[in-house]
């Protein structure tokens, strides 16, 4: 509530009332005049004595800005710069990532803007990718990956919203091993409309207590021409999270989903999300419609990545996190130290299913047993190391008839479901 005056000709602003006479004329006196900005100098007083006010005007400044560069024998150079800029207040952002490899044709972009002035947040973007594969059948092919997207969010609550985001979608594919693959041009237009309610707390590795839900329904259409790619899809997932004290706590996940039409889209179901490491899939896999439009889903661990497909599915997951190392120091070969590393114990059931498959879940013959539900448990653990989250899984698999004589061990990244 006060307003400070620089006395004239001096480099000090002298809050009036705090200092005695003698004080300001002696602190004036050490101070040499400098060029200074007066309040009342700035044509800011009005004939009554407030203070004008201007309109705001948006300047952007940078936010972040960061970059890489590297040559090798194969690609030449290469680099990556990511922008983001912002005004004052935050109502607009503008992000630019870029990039270069080898060649401008091949190199990457991303572009979006934020207009979050509004109660509602507007997004627009466009995008380029050019990424080359080597399937299972080492017929070499690339695809450039590019479009126009956008979305709206709409927050109701404090903890729930509506989300609305549509893109346009071109993808070209250029096969170079087998000159009897004709070239594909996929040309597709996507939205999704999802519901959103979080209310979670985080711990060190993941949720600790709340909850979280996400309602999505989605549909794709081809833009022109006869694309393989035309469904629609809803899914939902839903997680609950329970905080039983002393550093315990219990997780729960249920989701499931369903996908129809005339190429309905693939779910593969298996895995632990961002696992670490190489695995093994056929050439389904890398046809158009699975490698952009189907989804995988974590965790089901026991099983590998793309175990399970089909165009329905379920799963659900159950975890008790508790403390397991306050403190783990190593000496050799590398000096490490590692504090309160969380402890898991876990239970991962579900299926995939499509439309016209005879599925069974369980049966009876020969011992009361899963069939089509597959399931897991095991033990892991999870260290916060600062920047990211490493996790170790080591699961069983089971029928509830039997269990696997073998173990899958697992390292991943990222925090808890």
């Amino acid at each position: 509530m006060y307003v400070f005056n620089a006395p004239k000709d001096s480099s000090v602003f002298v809050p009036g009332g705090v200092l005695t006479e003698d004080d300001r004329d002696s602190l004036l006196a050490q101070t040499p005049p400098v060029d200074s900005i007066n309040a009342d100098s700035l044509d800011n007083v009005l004939p009554d004595g407030e203070y004008r006010v201007r309109p705001y005007r948006t300047r952007f400044t940078p936010d972040i800005v960061s970059g890489g560069l590297q040559y090798d024998s194969f690609f030449g150079f290469r680099g990556q710069t990511v922008f983001i800029f912002s005004d004052y207040l935050g109502d607009h952002q503008i992000l630019v990532a870029t990039d270069l490899v080898n060649t401008i044709d091949q190199s990457n972009l991303q572009f979006y803007y934020l207009y979050n002035k509004l109660r509602v947040d507007f997004s627009l973007g466009l995008f380029h990718t050019k990424n080359y594969y080597l399937p299972p059948s080492d017929e070499l092919f690339s695809d450039r990956f590019y479009g126009l997207l956008g979305g709206l969010s709409w927050p109701r609550s404090k903890f729930s919203r509506l989300e609305l985001n549509a893109a346009a979608v071109f993808i070209d594919r250029r096969n170079y091993d087998n000159p009897y693959l004709a070239s594909e041009n996929v040309r597709v237009a996507t939205a999704t409309l999802s519901w959103i309610h979080d209310t979670v707390l985080w711990g060190i590795t993941g949720p600790v207590n709340g909850g979280r839900y996400r309602l999505s329904i989605e549909t794709t259409t081809p833009i022109s021409g006869s694309s393989a790619v035309d469904y629609y899809a809803g899914e939902l997932d839903y997680r609950n999270y329970r905080s039983l004290g002393h550093s315990f706590s219990m997780a729960f996940k249920l989701s499931g989903g369903y996908s129809d039409g005339a190429h309905p889209k693939s779910y593969y179901l298996g895995g632990s999300t961002n696992r670490i490491g190489s695995v093994s899939v056929d050439d389904n896999v890398y046809s158009i419609q699975n490698l952009y439009f189907s989804r995988l889903i974590t965790p089901l661990r026991g099983y590998d990545y793309y175990d399970l497909v089909g165009t329905r599915y379920a799963v659900t997951n159950l975890e008790l996190h508790f403390p397991f190392i306050d403190y783990f120091l190593m000496r050799y070969p590398l000096h490490l130290g590692l504090s309160r590393i969380v402890g898991a114990l876990f239970f991962d059931m579900g299926a995939t299913w499509s439309k016209h498959d005879s599925f069974k879940g369980a049966t009876s013959r020969g011992g009361s047993r899963l069939l089509g539900i597959k399931s897991g448990f095991g033990f892991g653990a999870r260290a916060n190391l600062g920047f990211l989250v490493l996790r170790y899984d080591m699961a069983w698999r089971t029928d509830f008839y039997s269990v696997a004589p073998h173990t899958k061990h697992s390292f991943s990244l990222g925090a808890d479901f």
